[in-house]
């Protein structure tokens, strides 16, 4: 625990190349920019590199499983997280906390666990103004995607560029529902899942939900 603390990861601030590191992450509690590998990535790229959140990650603004804020590189990375990815503030995501004119391509993050913000909570990245391409999240039932007050994304809440980027919701029971675009997202905030259902016959996304009206590969058990 490092309360009143910026920059916090395995590395806080980085501004050169980071690859192929492959950690667990326990517990990690500090202020703002707080990452598993990454508290603070100013430039430089992060490339082949994995973390897997069983613990927690804390903090009260910008909290990523991989990078608590980027405005570097990431490629060809993942984060899986069974544990807890928070921040009482702004910007949470599986991968990312904030994607601040960075670029991410070929990544991905795979949650079992929780990811929540107080604004802009997504399960790739919390908020984005940079470039994400070529990634996915892929979110168990199991899951909590949740923004306390606004703005929670299946991807990202996003003000910046997504391409061939897919969100995955898996239920256990019934099937799953890949979407084939990436505003998926709400506004209003509250846990995502809460207005994603499947049954045993369909799929249905809640109107108030941004990717109301995107196009969707649906595979449902047992039909």
């Amino acid at each position: 625990s490092k309360a009143g603390v910026d920059n916090v990861g395995l590395f806080g601030y980085v501004t050169g190349n980071i690859s192929n590191v492959n950690l667990n992450v326990q517990n990690i509690t500090a202020n703002n920019y707080v990452g598993g590998l990454v508290g603070y990535q100013f430039s430089g790229t992060i490339t082949n590199s994995t973390a897997t959140v069983s613990g927690s990650v804390t903090a009260n603004n910008s909290a990523g499983g991989l990078v608590g804020i980027s405005t570097g590189t990431i490629s060809s990375s993942s984060v899986t997280i069974s544990g807890s990815v928070t921040a009482a503030g702004n910007a949470v995501g599986g991968l990312v906390g904030h994607n601040n004119y960075g670029n991410i391509s070929g990544s991905s993050a795979i949650i079992t666990g929780t990811v929540t913000a107080g604004n802009f909570a997504g399960g790739l990245a919390g908020y984005s103004t940079g470039t994400i391409s070529n990634s996915s999240a892929t979110i168990y039932d199991s899951a909590i995607i949740n923004a306390t007050n606004t703005n929670v994304g299946a991807v990202v809440v996003n003000a910046g560029t997504v391409t061939n980027t897919y969100a995955t919701i898996l239920d256990s029971q019934y099937g799953n529902i890949t979407f084939l675009g990436e505003n998926v997202s709400n506004a209003v905030g509250g846990n995502l899942l809460d207005s994603m259902y499947l049954n045993n016959n369909s799929a249905y996304v809640n109107g108030s939900i941004a990717g109301y009206n995107k196009s969707a590969n649906i595979t449902l058990i047992g039909l």
